[in-house]
């Protein structure tokens, strides 16, 4: 099974950074499009049409745009 893991260098922090993470888009479009598997933890926003035609991974994210799959 796969796994991404997808954070902020350790080295970065708010007061080397013009943004967080949690606040901006981190991901989008195709990420896990038609995902059959695997697990995906990402620190951030996932942007539209994320996870879409997903049957099987299991995503992790902050937040997620409205067009995003919600199941």
């Amino acid at each position: 099974m796969a796994r991404a893991v997808r954070r902020p260098h350790h080295r970065l922090s708010a007061k080397t950074s013009s943004f967080l993470p949690e606040e901006s888009i981190l991901v989008g479009n195709v990420v896990l499009y038609g995902a059959t598997g695997g697990e995906a933890f990402l620190n951030g926003i996932a942007g539209e049409r994320f996870a879409v035609r997903n049957s099987g991974a299991t995503a992790v994210v902050e937040a997620w745009a409205t067009t995003a799959a919600n199941t």
